[in-house]
């Protein structure tokens, strides 16, 4: 795991300030603590932050060059097949100086040309210059793990592991507005847009290289969404389709247990991560796991889950309390890590676990993307409900959960009533705005109602057309809305959590769910197999049935939230909502209403605030934002 940046001149002319590649490297410094390295040719700068994990040594430092110099490399993530891969390429007579998977890619690069990136098993972000042609190419794997940033201006393309390497070497920064908006409603912004104008990310399985007129152009060289197009044969969730779950999930957990360096997991005390954990423990006894304990809000508290899993698997265990001073100290930190807004409140218990792993390992084991492959979310139940029990929710119009839904979200009872009223409101739309309901904390009206008259979004409605076309096109696929997930949910939050907060410590996160030959036969399995109105990741529970205790097989789904009603009305009030909701800061801000956001402020102060607790924290955190990145530019 490493940061990477870069600025190249689209017509081969020399770089009028190449100096600026120091700005970039020093801004994503964080990323690779155990090495920095530039390479600057002409028209062409490189640098590379390095985290040692496979061939510690210094010949694996990066820029890495081919054996005869005519190529150079600089790499983020890991290749689990490198020594496989590598062995077919001597076979074919080609040399190799390291025992890194970085310089597989070169050289398999250098043989197969683009096509070379599909046959990775692994997570990357790379950029490659042959300085023989004087070619480039720049490629994200499939899964879209790992970030990569780009833009162009006046000739040049600049591109970054983080938002803040480009904004360091001087990129112009005008706010996306249009990114912005989609932001309020869903507390991130989705891929491939940013908060930054004229910056996108690299879409997952996708190349860019140029165009030979000047400029840049993606190109798709490999989509596990769709290589695999048929559905396995339904039945009983039982037997062999079962069984292979657990075999391709063991061997996913297998390659990402390879390491030069100390490994461990997270594990939560849910069903994802014990399954990870599980299958680590088998392959490697006395393996090291590490969960967050958080005792002054027991709803929030699974720790006592997970230290029983780490006694039935004899892991060397440590749990990490969290107290609210803890979260309230760290919490400039954290806001500061985000370069873009980003509004998922437990982004902070995760940079505090990685700040602790980080002290005992360099790599850890997650298990993100369980809940978008295997419909774990509550909105996934919801959707079942609506799509096979239409009448349902009609059935509980006379109940009317609409003013019990206006209590505190972050006590038990709010919340159900809260989720209650969403199934309401989400059961007479159609497949495309519902699935944008399930996903956003503030409807889109209610946004709207925020902005000033002089906002213009011109393009918002085509890119939320955009992102919701697969489902328009295929309403009636329960598949689709978990595939939708993956694309908008866990691009644009999950793992931009998981890679940001990780990597301000230099940890390297592995996601055994992510594995691209897990991923394409979750894709063929008939929904039935994920998700009913019960429960979800229906595969995974009944794989681990005999390997797991009920008590975590059959819990309900408890995620992490921090306090943030108490928060803001208490220690966060005076210091961030009095300076950054204050009318002269909105005035001068040119984007909300004054009195909207007092009249949101007021609701967030009632006894009956409903939603009003996120929906502020998500405008906070877009105010901190602005200050620090856009106002004071």
């Amino acid at each position: 795991m490493c940061g990477l940046c870069g600025i190249v001149s689209l017509n081969a002319e020399p770089l009028r300030q190449p100096e600026r590649i120091h700005d970039g490297l020093r801004a994503i410094a964080h990323r690779g603590p155990d090495h920095q390295g530039v390479y600057i040719q002409n028209h062409i700068a490189l640098a590379h932050a390095r985290l040692s994990v496979i061939d510690l040594t210094e010949q694996a430092n990066q820029p890495l060059f081919s054996e005869d110099g005519s190529s150079v490399i600089i790499h983020n993530g890991e290749i689990f097949n490198f020594k496989q891969r590598r062995t077919e390429l001597q076979a074919l007579g080609l040399h190799f100086s390291t025992g890194s998977d970085t310089e597989v890619i070169l050289q398999a690069y250098r043989l197969r040309g683009k096509e070379a990136f599909a046959g990775l098993d692994g997570f990357f972000a790379t950029f490659i210059h042959d300085r023989t042609g004087d070619t480039w190419v720049m490629a994200r794997d499939p899964a879209g793990v790992k970030p990569l940033y780009y833009t162009t201006e006046s000739g040049m393309l600049y591109f970054s592991s983080e938002m803040k390497g480009l904004l360091a070497m001087g990129i112009k920064r005008r706010p996306d507005m249009d990114s912005l908006f989609s932001y309020l409603q869903l507390s991130y912004i989705p891929q491939p847009w940013t908060a930054i104008e004229g910056v996108r990310q690299l879409r997952r399985g996708h190349c860019l290289v140029p165009d030979g007129a000047g400029n840049v152009k993606e190109i798709a060289y490999r989509d596990i969404e769709t290589e695999e197009t048929g559905r396995l044969q339904s039945g009983p969730v039982e037997g062999q389709h079962v069984s292979r779950f657990r075999e391709l999930l063991g061997k996913a957990v297998e390659k990402r247990l390879i390491s030069d360096v100390p490994a461990g997991a997270f594990l939560s005390g849910g069903l994802d991560s014990a399954a990870v954990v599980a299958e680590a423990a088998r392959l490697q006894p006395g393996f090291r796991t590490f969960t967050i304990g958080f005792r002054e809000h027991p709803r929030y508290d699974e720790s006592p889950f997970a230290e029983q899993l780490a006694k039935q698997f004899h892991t060397e265990h440590t749990t990490i309390q969290l107290r609210e001073e803890d979260m309230l100290e760290v919490l400039p930190a954290v806001l500061g890590q985000f370069d873009e807004p980003f509004g998922d409140s437990s982004a902070i218990a995760v940079y505090l676990l990685s700040r602790e792993v980080r002290k005992h390992v360099k790599v850890a084991l997650s298990g993100d993307g369980g809940d978008e492959l295997l419909g774990g979310y509550n909105k996934h139940k919801a959707e079942w409900l609506v799509r096979k029990l239409p009448r349902f929710p009609r059935l509980l119009k006379p109940l009317s959960f609409a003013a019990l839904a206006s209590g505190n979200r972050h006590s038990a009872g709010g919340n159900f009533f809260r989720q209650m009223n969403r199934l309401l409101e989400g059961g007479s739309m159609e497949a495309a705005a519902r699935y944008w309901h399930w996903a956003s904390f503030m409807p889109e009206t209610a946004a709207g109602t925020l902005l000033q008259s002089t906002v213009s979004l011109k393009a918002y409605p085509g890119r939320k057309a955009f992102l919701l076309e697969p489902i328009r096109k295929n309403p009636h696929d329960m598949n689709q809305v978990l595939s939708l997930d993956r694309e908008i949910v866990l691009q644009g939050d999950m793992l931009v959590k998981a890679d940001r907060m990780s990597m301000a410590h230099a940890l390297e996160i592995r996601s055994p769910f992510l594995d691209h030959d897990l991923l394409a036969f979750c894709g063929m399995l008939p929904a039935r197999y994920k998700v009913n109105a019960g429960s979800g990741k229906l595969i995974l529970r009944e794989a681990y049935r005999n390997v797991l205790p009920a008590g975590i097989l059959y819990r309900r789904k408890q995620g992490f939230e921090v306090p943030l009603y108490a928060w803001l009305n208490g220690p966060l009030k005076k210091p961030y909502l009095d300076k950054y909701f204050a009318d002269a800061f909105i005035r001068n801000q040119g984007i909300f209403k004054p009195e909207a956001i007092r009249a949101l402020l007021t609701k967030l102060a009632s006894t009956r605030p409903g939603d009003a607790a996120m929906q502020v924290w998500i405008l906070l955190v877009l105010q901190v934002w602005w200050d620090h990145y856009i106002a004071a530019s």
